[in-house]
């Protein structure tokens, strides 16, 4: 494992822990009849470009069901955890860019799931991962947020990013709701969303 990849595991985790996101608990105080998950970390090496170098990438990830598979297989279907452009939809707001002229940018959400809250009663208790259970024992670990691999969270996530471009009067449309318009006086707005990852188009 890159040192890379270790730095990633010790912020991540640090920086859950310190927002209040995840917190270790008495294995005593989940309430009776609770599913307990798993969790286990995952790691990706995002290749340099000659101007960043390569560098390594860690997350934690809830695993309901102990499915055996490896890193490389969970990492690779987390994005089905969360509703995304359509490929004729991404294609058509390509469309729209070139015919109208439209300003593209492109987003990532660093760590989109974890800025979702749910509900009061609606986290997640799991085991802690292994090299974490260590002068731990007899505790659990309680999500007050998304996490990938846990199924409602890919609708917190689209929820909250839903709430925050109504805030800009950005609406989804009905047909395609990963996609957010808005049309006035100052012109058109369209914020798509894939995952974490998102196109912004501008008329002005």
């Amino acid at each position: 494992m890159s040192e890379s990849c270790i730095e990633g595991e010790h912020l991540e985790w640090d920086t859950m822990l310190a927002d209040g996101k995840m917190q270790i608990r008495d294995a005593a105080e989940k309430p009776r009849g609770t599913h307990v998950g798993r969790t286990h970390w995952v790691y990706k090496m995002r290749p340099g470009d000659g101007v960043q170098p390569a560098c390594g990438r860690s997350r934690i990830v809830y695993d309901p069901v102990a499915c055996g598979k490896s890193s490389s297989e969970i990492y690779g279907e987390l994005p089905v955890f969360c509703p995304s452009l359509h490929w004729h939809s991404t294609c058509a707001l390509f469309a729209c860019k070139v015919q109208h002229n439209m300003c593209c940018i492109g987003f990532d959400v660093k760590q989109a799931y974890l800025n979702a809250s749910l509900p009061e009663g609606k986290g997640y208790w799991a085991q802690l991962p292994k090299d974490r259970q260590v002068g731990n024992e007899g505790k659990l670990l309680y999500f007050s947020c998304g996490i990938y691999g846990a199924g409602p969270s890919g609708r917190a996530w689209h929820e909250d990013h839903v709430d925050t471009c109504a805030e800009i009067k950005c609406l989804p449309l009905a047909s395609e709701p990963t996609i957010c318009c808005r049309c006035d006086e100052r012109g058109t707005l369209c914020i798509g969303t894939n995952v974490d990852d998102g196109i912004v188009l501008a008329s002005s």
